[in-house]
């Protein structure tokens, strides 16, 4: 893939020359595209280093907007010889590359005569048109075909690939023209290689036939032979193979055999009183036993002790004198016992607490004396609680402003800032990912400034998107976000944070409202998060999330209307990019002084940090690690911001 030289005037399209690079390192990756001037190295020589880059690229791409001349008051810069722009124009058409002309909005291509004649070949460039608005990604789709076309061709090769004593005053696009006639002979020979390739398919079904026709009939098998084999299973047969006999169930006396079994113990037969008294079994010494009556002669006990004599039996045998069963009375007087009259059962006299009881009441124990400063609660509530101690006032977790502003508080904590070395989709700017603690609690908006908000403290309204005063406001500098913050602060009689002269801007520390920096910002959108984003790593949800380029209509949307991540923010991601605090230096997170404690940023560069993506970004650029930039006083209809305060 070629490797692509970014041209632009900061002043002129910084904020577009942005958004085509974050577009070109999607299928390229950053590492293709040479864009920022701030990577130049102190102390070399501008024209010698910017000369060994494109030693290195493929294509030159220049952003050309309608300041690109570079307008000024004892002129254009662009007829300085000593102006980077043309230094790095003039070094491209020197070497010979492909230069892409890239011209933002209406901006008409320069003639020649509007050029110095280092640069007068530039006006007979092809030129693509960019638009800002809907078509953004369209028009630079086609730029990125157009690039891969050339990276495909001779074309991009330049002079690095003439062989020696090659004709030098040949251009490029003759060069093209002359490598078309042998595209022609290789699509010619393509086509013939295929024309075979179905001549060979088209043969080989009858030269299958052919081959089947030619074998040998195979024996018929025996029918019903059940086939055993011992090799793979290729397909259903009729062999079963041979079941095991499964062994039977025993339950668990049987399993354990009689000795698990314990002997019975013999159960007492149940006797009638003559059995129970036995032969001499309750008899006093001396006395007969009840038996021994029983079987004395009726003369002995007496006639009333005697039953009569019954008939004889089948065999003309006397039948065998029953004995008479006596009453209890008659048996207690054989045994010379006295009867006890039976006594009447008497009432069990219940005590207080079962009378109660039986009426379905429940005793109350008396009550001690309870001590003093102690609550006495119902029966069967929860146990007495001491007074409570006063606690301290608790810190307000929400606020709302005077202009309606809701604001969050964002607790302390740790997480890890930007992508990880593995992650081949990141940039450098990225890299590496390392651990960042924030120490103090803050409050930030819940929503991006609002049109209507930035109105009622600032006086106008200048974004490009209007229509409902809930929209973000856009078109906004860093310069005009700060200044914003110190006149809210004023405002509701707050110390402003920032000291402002001019364009120069240092930290007064007050208690008024500020920028998020940007561990601040990456902190509070990933809300805990460790994955791609912050809701996981499916991209298919973002569009739940984020108004970006694949839902957006290329327009900004009111507030609040897509799901909020974590920590209930609004918009981190996609609607428009939001300014942070920090000064921008690509590889600040691998210098030393990169603190991992509230890092501060880099003490000072040529740019601005700002983060999240917007409605016109694709997916990639709308990651919460995703980092961008733009100068101090860049406006552009796709910047925005949001506001943090001090927690008091």
């Amino acid at each position: 893939m070629a490797k692509i030289f970014l041209s632009y005037r900061r002043e002129d399209s910084a904020g577009v020359a942005g958004r085509i690079y974050d577009r070109l390192c999607v299928p390229l990756g950053p590492d293709a595209v040479f864009f920022d001037v701030d990577s130049v190295p102190y102390g070399v020589d501008f024209q010698e280093y910017i000369e060994s880059v494109l030693s290195h690229c493929d294509v030159f791409l220049a952003v050309i907007g309608p300041d690109w001349a570079g307008q000024i008051n004892t002129g254009r810069r662009i007829d300085d010889a000593r102006d980077w722009v043309r230094i790095e124009v003039e070094a491209a058409l020197k070497r010979g590359l492909p230069v892409i002309p890239v011209l933002i909005g209406h901006t008409r291509m320069p003639s020649e005569a509007d050029l110095p004649p280092s640069l007068a070949r530039l006006a007979r460039r092809n030129a693509l048109s960019v638009d800002q608005g809907r078509d953004f990604h369209v028009h630079v789709d086609r730029l990125v075909r157009g690039i891969e076309l050339l990276s495909a061709s001779d074309l991009v090769q330049g002079p690095k690939a003439k062989p020696q004593g090659a004709d030098s005053s040949k251009s490029n696009w003759s060069l093209l023209r002359g490598a078309l006639p042998k595209r022609r002979w290789f699509y010619l020979a393509a086509l013939l290689l295929l024309a075979l390739l179905g001549i060979i398919l088209a043969l080989k079904p009858i030269g299958n036939r052919e081959a089947t026709s030619l074998q040998e009939p195979q024996p018929p098998q025996p029918k019903g032979v059940p086939i055993a084999s011992t090799t793979t299973w290729d397909g259903p047969k009729s062999f079963t193979p041979p079941q095991e006999p499964q062994p039977k169930r025993l339950n668990p006396a049987d399993a354990l055999g009689p000795a698990a079994v314990p002997p019975q113990e013999p159960q007492p037969k149940r006797l009638n009183p003559a059995d129970a008294l036995g032969p001499r079994g309750w008899a006093r010494a001396g006395e007969p036993s009840l038996a021994d009556a029983l079987a004395r002669p009726a003369d002995a006990l007496g006639p009333a002790a005697m039953p009569p004599q019954l008939a004889a039996n089948d065999d003309g045998l006397p039948q065998e004198p029953q004995p008479k069963r006596l009453n209890p009375a008659d048996e207690t007087a054989l045994l010379g016992l006295t009867a006890v009259p039976r006594q009447e059962p008497q009432p069990k006299r219940l005590n207080s607490a079962d009378a109660l009881a039986a009426l379905g009441l429940a005793a109350v124990p008396p009550q001690e004396p309870q001590p003093k400063g102690l609550t006495l609660v119902a029966s069967g509530g929860p146990a007495a609680v001491p007074p409570q101690e006063p606690q301290p006032p608790q810190p307000k977790r929400d606020l709302t402003n005077s202009i309606g502003m809701r604001l969050v508080r964002i607790e302390p904590g740790s997480f890890l800032m930007g992508s990880p070395d593995d992650d081949k989709g990141a940039g450098n700017a990225e890299k590496p990912q390392h651990q960042v603690r924030i120490t103090r609690p803050f409050f930030l908006g819940i929503h991006e400034v609002t049109q209507g908000q930035y109105q009622a403290v600032m006086g106008e309204n200048p974004s490009q998107f209007k229509g409902s005063d809930d929209l973000p406001v856009e078109q906004v500098s860093w310069l005009d976000a700060v200044l914003f913050c110190n006149k809210l602060s004023e405002q509701e009689k707050k110390t402003p944070f920032y000291r402002i002269n001019v364009t120069e801007v240092t930290i007064a520390g007050g208690n008024g409202y500020r920028l998020p920096t940007e561990a601040e910002w990456e902190y509070a959108c990933r809300a805990g998060s460790t994955t791609l984003y912050p809701f996981g790593d499916d991209v298919s949800k973002l569009g739940d999330h984020v108004w970006f380029g694949d839902n957006s209509d290329s327009k900004t949307h009111p507030i609040g209307q897509k799901r909020p991540n974590a920590w209930g923010l609004y918009d981190m991601l996609g609607n428009v990019w939001e300014w942070c605090a920090d000064w921008y230096d690509e590889k600040y997170y691998a210098l030393p002084a990169s603190v991992a404690v509230d890092p501060p940023g880099p003490p000072k560069a040529s740019y601005r940090v700002f983060r999240g993506g917007s409605w016109s970004s694709y997916a990639w650029s709308c990651r919460p690690a995703f980092r961008s930039r733009g100068a101090p006083e860049s406006r552009n209809n796709y910047l925005g911001f949001r506001v943090a305060a001090v927690q008091e």
